[in-house]
């Protein structure tokens, strides 16, 4: 039987950041800002999720866990920078806590995902908080005409 894989494509091209723009103009000059700092709030709530959630046997990894905004601030992504890893000389080893290991001696499936789940628990929030702030645009542009 084949083993099927998830993949988790989070990737917001800058072609599609542009025209996601041209579209929000419909609602004003204000919403634009108005959605970075939304956005900008959730990706800093996934990534105190995401640390929350990380072991914390040394504390290093939880340390670690990046939020990197889009250069438009539309998009948010939480992660880990490789080099933080293996620039002291440690194994890159967030992946294998993220997506789960067998225990060298005791041959038990470990597995302590922190950053799908911070993910998977903000976005519905971020996706309702863009939707009431353009909600509260359209009405606030419908009352002035």
């Amino acid at each position: 039987m084949a083993k099927s894989a998830i993949q988790l494509d989070m990737r917001v091209t800058e072609k599609s950041q542009r025209a996601t723009i041209s579209n929000l103009r419909q609602y004003g000059t204000g919403s634009v800002a108005d959605l970075q700092k939304i956005t900008e709030r959730s990706g800093a709530r996934a990534q105190r999720m995401a640390k929350r959630l990380a072991p914390k046997d040394t504390e290093y990894m939880a340390s670690r866990i990046l939020l990197v905004l889009s250069a438009r601030r539309l998009a948010w992504q939480i992660g880990y920078d490789e080099a933080d890893f293996t620039g002291k000389g440690l194994a890159f080893y967030p992946v294998f806590q993220e997506l789960g290991f067998r225990h060298w001696l005791s041959g038990a499936f470990i597995q302590n995902p922190h950053l799908r789940p911070a993910h998977a628990i903000e976005s519905p929030k971020y996706i309702a908080d863009v939707a009431a702030a353009l909600r509260r645009r359209a009405s606030t542009m419908r009352a002035r005409s």
